[in-house]
């Protein structure tokens, strides 16, 4: 048996599984990242307020959120022109599988820790794309908190919670930490004050206060 080949195959066989797990040393390890949004106020407001969390923590972020739908955002990432968007789960669920509705109910039945709507569009993503960990926000709640009453009820099909979406070779795991972070901290009631804000200030420094009022900068 010629041993030199076996071992060089073995070896290479060993990079290729490799290459097909999580990325640990992302692509973009020296790039700024790029943050877009929809047009959705509460989402931007979201996007500045990632966007902020990392560049407290010392990151190297643009300053501007790229503003662009859910399909132009992924359309982005393919590209690698975008790094992190936040979305609505079930909206964005809808916008890569219509008729959804199987997939979810699968999802709930699956045992899994997470919302059945966020299982099944973590399933759903294009390749190379990721969700982080799911905010408490959801659009019920953000519609309670600006009528100043509780949320109102969560309409049947898909839930629509405010999760962060990343490309997965564009975060370090230091860096998705501190992403998830946010989820912690971010309530509907914050994110609606903070977009009443944003209309007579800057929706930058609000969204740098937020992470510094929450002690999200260490």
């Amino acid at each position: 048996m010629n041993w030199p080949i076996v071992l060089v195959a073995a070896f290479v066989g060993a990079v290729g599984l490799a290459g097909c797990s999580v990325p640990t040393t992302p692509d973009t390890a020296s790039r700024t990242l790029v943050v877009g949004a929809p047009a959705d106020p509460a989402l931007q407001m979201a996007a500045r307020i990632y966007r902020a969390v990392l560049v407290a923590t010392g990151w190297s972020v643009a300053p501007d959120v790229v503003v662009g739908d859910d399909a132009g955002q992924l359309t982005a990432m393919s590209a690698v022109r975008r790094d992190l968007f936040p979305a609505f789960s079930g909206r964005l669920l809808a916008s890569l599988v219509p008729a959804n509705s199987r997939i979810v109910d699968a999802a709930a039945g699956s045992g899994a820790d997470f919302d059945p709507t966020y299982v099944a569009l973590n399933k759903a993503l294009p390749q190379g794309v990721s969700l982080a960990d799911p905010t408490t926000v959801t659009l019920a709640g953000l519609s309670g908190a600006a009528s100043g009453g509780p949320a109102s009820t969560q309409p049947s099909g898909p839930s629509q919670q405010l999760v962060p979406v990343y490309r997965s070779a564009a975060l370090r795991r230091d860096q998705l930490k501190t992403i998830n972070k946010v989820a912690g901290e971010l309530t509907a009631d914050d994110l609606v004050t903070l977009v009443a804000q944003a209309r007579t200030g800057d929706p930058a420094a609000i969204a740098a206060r937020w992470v510094l009022t929450h002690g999200l900068n260490r």
